[in-house]
């Protein structure tokens, strides 16, 4: 499964969907103007992307499928610094 930043950036939650009896994210591809594409989620990215959807307050059509917790863009998508600062973390944090 790979997604590049700008399109995790573009995630809306209506994105998550059911493919097939599968959990799909559907994406916006490279030089694409709609998300026609989708990548399937295994079950515990799934259950992690809803598991912190729980924590959020209001989430409605068009809501951000992830959100930025800064002053500048508080609610808004976050931009791609902030996900690579994060992913970094992660890969720390993970060991690798």
């Amino acid at each position: 499964m790979r997604v590049r930043d700008i399109e995790v950036n573009r995630e809306n939650t209506e994105d998550l969907r059911t493919v097939r009896d599968t959990s799909a994210l559907y994406i916006q591809g490279k030089g694409r103007k709609e998300k026609t594409d989708y990548v399937k989620l295994p079950a515990q990215v799934e259950q992690g992307i809803r598991d912190y959807l729980k924590t959020r307050k209001t989430i409605t059509t068009g809501t951000p499928l992830f959100t930025s917790t800064s002053n500048n863009s508080a609610g808004g998508p976050p931009d791609n610094a902030q996900h690579i600062r994060h992913i970094k973390d992660q890969a720390k944090e993970s060991g690798l």
